[in-house]
C-alpha cells in the first residue's frame, strides 16, 4: 500500500546549532549536523515537509548545571 500524504518531519533544534556553547562541543556539532541534514532533505525532496523548531532555552538539568559552572 502507498501512503498518499506527504512526509512531515519535525526536528527539535537548538541555538547550539548556530552558536557555539563553551564545553558543549559535541552537542553543538550534533545539532548543527541535524539542522543541515534536514535543510538539505527539504531542498532535495520538495514533497517532504520539514520543520526545524528551536524552542529556546529549556530548564533541563544539563543547561542548569552549565549555567552554574559559568557563574563560578
Amino acid at each position: 500500500d502507498h501512503i498518499s500524504s506527504p512526509l512531515r518531519i519535525v526536528n527539535v533544534s537548538s541555538a547550539g546549532a548556530l552558536d557555539p556553547i563553551p564545553s558543549w562541543g559535541y552537542y553543538c556539532i550534533g545539532k548543527a549536523s541535524r539542522l543541515m541534514y534536514f535543510r538539505t532533505l527539504a531542498a532535495e525532496e520538495p514533497d517532504c515537509r520539514v520543520l526545524n523548531y528551536s524552542p529556546g532555552v529549556m530548564n533541563t538539568s544539563p543547561w542548569i548545571e552549565s549555567r552554574v559552572r559559568i557563574r563560578r
